[in-house]
């Protein structure tokens, strides 16, 4: 996913630069000579899945090294998606509004809680309201499109028993594997977003709801390093210098130029191709080649052994070697088939018969030509409108979120609280330096409310009850940490991250001297996000939603049983 931004005001894109720029011009709000106002920031969703610490303050850099707040980023690209909808229905006479519609936002499987609470506060930042907001996970989508396409597409049988696998192979944005069992549909999920890939084992019950049965987890290749390859491939023909100057002088003809790689990306050729792929080179790269290095792309060439006789510009255009070209893919695709020999070598695995290849990047023929060759006794096939998987699973996905029964719980979850000093249980180190009536306590302590590996159940839930370290306390507030570890025992481990905060009002009642006030609060597992649930035992008071990125303030103690 990219982005192109105005200094004048946020408006996201994604079209090209070239043509935002003529649609400002036509406006009279730039000249031509004045273009650099345009912010084009890259894949901009990998910082969320590269970042633990996510909080409203990060920035993003844009393609020239210019920073700018992340949230005004995210919110952006939100907002155009919204705004664009909307005048759409418009145009088209819907007769509704937006505070008729249910948003769904998709998000890969790989991004911790914190990046899910990100995207939700940018998209209120856009104009959407919590209560119209769902999120759902990308390849849980994916694999829900497949699901309805099989059922429509009567030339293709599956026999009773039969295992599936999806793969969803975006070109820029997430590869996806799903393996799904006829019937009692046992199904694997792989989806990258933005170059990352996320992994998932469900089942289909009876009734037709889906159950995890093992925790998302991945890694960070994916069609990004496609580009990266071409990106090092350019530099190492025309040199560093040159390319940087290429990208920051003539950052619309930059563009234009991963524009096109883009597309023949997807070109139609095999693995026993031959000839040269052409992608248009902007004269400007040439140009400065000649300026800096005193020498043009073809007399470069015709000196190295390395690509002399596979790359030549012609005019406009600059004619790659196949065999060189396919080299680019090489990284991406030796991952994904050596991720696929691990699966085949578990036992649940073994039984697919079937790979349905969605997105983009599944029009890719060397992926195809792959995986056929690797897995010969396998059938692979290409649904309708792949590059569309997540798209339309996400509207079944919304119609009926209640579909997926469980899910594996990726991370400890629990409350960051105060309890009684023990110099026998606690280091010294985390003993307060204030004590309160008498009586000194144990700072960050990692109470427990789900463990990592853990199936949960659909609105299934753990409660505790919290007690005040003051009895004057007006407010808490309930910071929620999450870690890989089964069993921490501090917030501040190795591994453990804050993943947000919900605050409770207690200023209604103000209780007696030495009297603790008692907050009961209940994680709501299960769905695609954590849902909490505050209880102040002493007024009645219930407050519910979402934790909220935030700073985090004022202690609170675990009540003891």
């Amino acid at each position: 996913m990219c982005i192109y931004l105005s200094t004048y005001k946020f408006t996201s894109s994604f079209l090209t630069l070239r043509r935002i720029i003529e649609g400002l011009q036509s406006t009279g709000k730039v000249e031509e000579e004045n273009v650099e106002i345009i912010k084009y920031i890259k894949k901009f969703k990998m910082v969320l899945y590269e970042n633990v610490n996510i909080d409203m303050d990060m920035m993003l850099k844009d393609e020239t090294g210019k920073e700018m707040l992340a949230l005004d980023v995210f919110s952006a690209a939100i907002r155009y998606l919204k705004t664009n909808l909307l005048d759409m229905c418009k145009r088209q006479h819907y007769l509704f509004n937006g505070d008729q519609i249910r948003w769904i936002l998709t998000v890969p499987a790989l991004w911790n809680d914190r990046a899910k609470l990100f995207m939700r506060q940018a998209a209120n930042q856009a104009g959407i309201s919590q209560g119209q907001l769902e999120v759902a996970l990308e390849p849980e989508a994916a694999s829900l499109y497949c699901i309805e396409w099989m059922k429509r597409e009567t030339s293709f049988d599956l026999e009773k028993g039969e295992k599936v696998l999806v793969l969803d192979a975006g070109a820029e944005r997430y590869f996806c594997l799903t393996t799904i069992q006829a019937l009692e549909y046992a199904w694997f999920l792989y989806v990258s977003s933005g170059g990352t890939v996320d992994i998932a084992i469900h089942q289909i019950k009876e009734n037709g709801r889906i159950q995890e049965l093992h925790r998302a987890n991945g890694g960070d290749w994916g069609g990004t390093k496609v580009d990266q390859e071409f990106k090092q491939l350019l530099i190492d023909i025309v040199g560093n210098q040159v390319f940087e100057e290429f990208k920051l002088k003539y950052h619309n003809d930059y563009m234009d130029l991963f524009r096109d790689f883009e597309v023949a990306k997807r070109r139609d050729f095999s693995v026993a191709a031959t000839g040269k792929v052409p992608i248009r080179l902007p004269g400007t790269v040439n140009e400065l080649c000649k300026e800096i290095n005193n020498k043009g792309i073809n007399e470069i060439v015709s000196i190295n052994n390395t690509f002399i006789n596979h790359i030549e510009l012609k005019r406009d255009k600059l004619l790659i070697d196949i065999s060189i070209f396919k080299k680019l893919f090489e990284k991406t695709i030796n991952e994904i088939k050596r991720h696929l020999q691990e699966l085949y070598k578990k036992s649940d695995i073994k039984e697919i018969r079937t790979i349905f290849m969605v997105g983009g990047f599944s029009c890719c023929h060397l992926l195809y030509d792959c995986i056929q060759k690797e897995f010969p006794s396998v059938r692979v096939k290409v649904p309708m409108d792949p590059v569309l998987a997540v798209i339309k699973g996400s509207v079944i996905y919304g119609q009926r979120p209640e579909i997926f029964s469980s899910r594996i719980s990726v991370y400890t979850y629990g409350i960051e609280t105060t309890e009684p000093f023990d110099r026998k249980e606690h280091p010294a180190n985390k003993k307060m330096s204030e004590a309160i009536d008498g009586k000194y306590h144990c700072d960050k302590i990692f109470c427990i409310h789900v463990k990592e590996g853990e199936t949960v159940t659909l609105g299934s839930s753990v409660r505790k009850t919290y007690k005040t370290i003051d009895p004057n306390q007006t407010g808490m507030d309930f910071k929620l940490y999450a870690t890989k570890k089964k069993n921490p025992k501090f917030t501040d481990e190795p591994g453990c991250f804050y993943v947000g905060k919900l605050k409770v009002d207690l200023s209604r009642i103000i209780p007696g001297k030495n009297k603790s006030r008692e907050v009961e609060v209940e994680l709501i597992y299960g769905g695609t996000e954590l849902e909490a649930v505050a209880r102040d035992t002493k007024a009645g008071r219930e407050f519910r939603g979402n934790f909220v990125l935030g700073s985090r303030t004022r202690k609170v103690s675990h009540k003891k049983e």
